[in-house]
C-alpha cells in the first residue's frame, strides 16, 4: 500500500469515528433540549391553572407531554381537561398516566391515576360512526372535527368530549357529505351517526348541437276532437308555409343579387375562374343564400301541405275556406 492510500485510510477512519462520537451527543444535546422545553411548558401551565386560566394551561400541557411524556404532566393535563368540561380528553389522559405509571413501577400514582378514570367513566358521552359496507369504496375516508375516524373506529362506541363536531366522507369520484353533531353537557344514550352512501356527482346535460338550417317538420298533431279544431289547424299550419314560402323567395332574391354583385367591375368580370376576394366573397354569400333558400323552400312546401292535408281531412264541413286561401295563395306567387 502507497503512502498517499495510508493517509486516506487513516483520514476515512478518523472521520467515522468522529462522526459515532458525535451522533449520540447530539441526540443527547436535542434530549436535553426537549426535557428542558416540556419542564418550562409544564410549569406554565401549572401557574396558568393555579390562576384559573384552563384554556391556556392545557394546551401548554400538551406540548409539554408531546415533548416529553411524564405520569405527571398526564395527570395535571386530565385535571386541567375535566375542569374545562372535556371529559372524554381527561379520561384518556388518566387512562394513558396510568398505563405509563405502571410501565415504570409506579404503583402509587398509577392507583391514582385509575382512580381518577374511574370515577369520571359514567360521566362520559359516547359516539357511534355507522358505516354499511357498501359505503367503504377504495379511498373512502371519514373525518370528525378534521381528524380521521379510522376503519377500526366504526361500529364503536367512542368517548367523546361534548360539543359540535363537523363530520365528513368523501371518496374520489364520489359526492361529499357532511353532517353537523351535538353532543350534549349531560350524559346520553350513546349517539349514532349514520353515514350514507356516497353518490357519484350528477352528470352536466350535453348542449343541444346547432339549430339545423332548414325549416323542420312540425309535430304530428293529435286528431281534434272536432271538424272546426282540425280545420283550425290546418289553416294556420298552411299559413306557416305559406309564411315558409315567402322567406325562400327573399332569400332566393338575395343569392341573385349576390351573384350579380359578384359579376360588377373589378370582380369577376374579366374571367369566370378568376374573382377578386371581393368577388369571391360575394359568391361565397351568393351560394349560402342560395342553399338557405333551397331549404326553406322545400319546408315551407312540405308544411303547407300537411296544412292542406289537416284542412281536408276533417271529418265534416264546409272545405269551401280552403278553396278561398288557395287562390289568395296562387295570386301571391
Amino acid at each position: 500500500m502507497s503512502s498517499k492510500t495510508r493517509t486516506l485510510s487513516v483520514l476515512s477512519s478518523s472521520a467515522l469515528a468522529l462522526c459515532l462520537a458525535l451522533g449520540p451527543r447530539a441526540a443527547r444535546a436535542d434530549e436535553a433540549t426537549d426535557k428542558a422545553a416540556a419542564e418550562a411548558l409544564y410549569e406554565l401551565g401549572h401557574r396558568l391553572m393555579d390562576q384559573g386560566k384552563y384554556g391556556d394551561a392545557c394546551p401548554k400541557l400538551e406540548a409539554s407531554q408531546d415533548l416529553d411524556p411524564g405520569v405527571g404532566t398526564l395527570l395535571l393535563l386530565g385535571d386541567c381537561d375535566e375542569k374545562l368540561g372535556k371529559l372524554a380528553s381527561a379520561w384518556g389522559a388518566f387512562q394513558e398516566a396510568s398505563s405509563l405509571a405502571k410501565s415504570r413501577s409506579d404503583s402509587e400514582r398509577a392507583g391514582v391515576a385509575d382512580l381518577r378514570a374511574s370515577a369520571l367513566k359514567p360521566r362520559l358521552n359516547y359516539l357511534t360512526f355507522d358505516v354499511p359496507a357498501a359505503a367503504a369504496v377504495d379511498g373512502f375516508e371519514l373525518r370528525r372535527a378534521g381528524k380521521v375516524v379510522g376503519k377500526g373506529a366504526w361500529g364503536v362506541s367512542l368517548p367523546t368530549d361534548a360539543g359540535s363536531y363537523e363530520v365528513t366522507a368523501t371518496a374520489p369520484g364520489r359526492e361529499t357529505w357532511r353532517s353537523t353533531i351535538n353532543v350534549p353537557s349531560d350524559p346520553s344514550e350513546p349517539l349514532v351517526v349514520p353515514v350514507p352512501v356516497l353518490h357519484e356527482p350528477t352528470r352536466a346535460v350535453a348542449p343541444a348541437s346547432p339549430a339545423d338550417t332548414s325549416t323542420p317538420l312540425p309535430p304530428a298533431p293529435e286528431r281534434a276532437s272536432s271538424s272546426s279544431s282540425q280545420k283550425t289547424i290546418g289553416l294556420v299550419t298552411a299559413g306557416v308555409g305559406v309564411a315558409g314560402g315567402v322567406v325562400g323567395g327573399v332569400l332566393t332574391y338575395f343569392a341573385w343579387k349576390k351573384n350579380n354583385d359578384s359579376k360588377g367591375p373589378g370582380h369577376c368580370e374579366t374571367r369566370p375562374n378568376e374573382c377578386s376576394p371581393t368577388g369571391v366573397s360575394e359568391r361565397n354569400s351568393a351560394i349560402k343564400f342560395a342553399n338557405a333558400a333551397s331549404y326553406v323552400g322545400i319546408g315551407a312546401a312540405v308544411v303547407f301541405a300537411t296544412g292542406t292535408v289537416l284542412y281536408l281531412t276533417a271529418p265534416s264541413g264546409d272545405h269551401g275556406k280552403m278553396a278561398d286561401f288557395g287562390l289568395s295563395l296562387s295570386s301571391t306567387f
